[in-house]
């Protein structure tokens, strides 16, 4: 059992098995489970949880070259630097609103038990850091506010290329290095013959996806004329990225210099394609864009299509696991941050 004296030592005087000094943030969390454990002050389950959510915030503070291997390096300061990281992650549809609280609450979990006491990560202010105090939408992910412009920021770019990949975001949903690094060529061809496009380059885990073209005919001429614009200016280059290679512009600089040339955000646009899609399948307006709460969606679905409640919420979910898929998303949760 660590003295009062160990806790001036790296991670707290945690240490391994062997009795040496644990040397990374994980092994100390593992350390203190050995500690909490026993003595009924957490379970394995928690611990594991603890385990992995220290993990996650060592990969993050190595990367922003903040102290990784050590946990009295986690301060408010850090926290709080942390929570702005995941509430981007939130934003993009990349993580749950409720994994990130978790994330934060376990970390205060851990500090508070690693160093024994319930001031370590107050701020100056003497408040705790939490997901709420970083910003985070509440637990349950659903957004309350769209975060879609309107599509016609689009026109609002500064280049032909910058309004394209805007058009495809607002088309077909894709992220901006999707939009970036796509074959249009290949996909108009695609588009044109089945009906559907393959996202293929740029996705999140290499990851490729079918995004199905819009019922609505106008909507759906409107995707093929984006492709076909884009097929245009991408000339005989792989990508709008391959393009920009070859005149000597490297990725990074090629995106900068697309976000400063579109005020619009182009994150955004991947909110107005599902939003866009929800009504074309359910022929009502998704619940942040209609500012209802989840029942009350149920029962406009319910009337508008003179079925049961249980079918109103087969109706709504069928619809949001179709947008989950085509956003590229492996969770409903996630996709509720677009819709509400």
């Amino acid at each position: 059992m660590r003295t009062d004296n160990d806790l001036a030592a790296k991670n707290f005087g945690l240490k391994e098995r062997s009795g040496r000094q644990c040397s990374s943030m994980d092994a100390a969390v593992k350390s203190l489970g050995r500690e909490l454990v026993p003595i009924g002050a957490a379970s394995y389950g928690s611990i594991d949880k603890w385990v992995a959510s220290a993990n996650t915030y060592a990969k993050w503070a190595k990367s922003e070259g903040l102290p990784s291997n050590n946990l009295k390096g986690i301060t408010a300061d850090s926290l709080k630097q942390y929570g702005a990281y995941l509430k981007g992650l939130v934003e993009a549809g990349q993580l749950s609103a409720k994994q990130a609280h978790n994330l934060i609450s376990n970390i205060n979990s851990i500090i508070k038990h690693a160093s024994r006491s319930e001031s370590r990560l107050l701020d100056a202010d003497g408040r705790k850091v939490t997901g709420a105090s970083v910003g985070l939408p509440p637990k349950s992910g659903v957004a309350t506010v769209s975060k879609a412009p309107s599509e016609s920021v689009v026109d609002r770019a500064r280049s032909p290329v910058v309004a394209g990949i805007a058009a495809a975001a607002r088309d077909f949903g894709l992220r901006f290095r999707e939009c970036a690094k796509a074959d249009y060529r290949k996909m108009v061809k695609d588009a044109v013959s089945k009906g559907f496009v393959r996202v293929v380059e740029g996705t999140k885990g290499g990851q490729a996806r079918i995004v199905t073209l819009s019922a609505n005919t106008t909507i759906r001429d409107r995707q093929i004329a984006t492709l076909r614009s884009n097929a245009k200016l991408q000339g005989s280059e792989k990508s709008f990225a391959a393009r920009a290679a070859k005149s000597g512009q490297n990725y990074k600089t090629f995106r900068e210099e697309c976000k400063a040339g579109f005020k619009g955000g182009f994150h955004g646009l991947r909110h107005s394609f599902a939003q866009r899609e929800y009504f074309q399948r359910v022929r009502v307006a998704c619940p942040v864009v209609g500012g209802v709460s989840k029942l009350e969606q149920r029962r406009i679905i319910a009337a508008k299509h003179g079925v049961s409640i249980k079918q109103a919420m087969r109706i709504d979910k069928d619809a949001r696991m179709a947008i989950t898929k085509m956003l590229g998303h492996h969770r409903i949760d996630i996709t509720s941050a677009y819709l509400g």
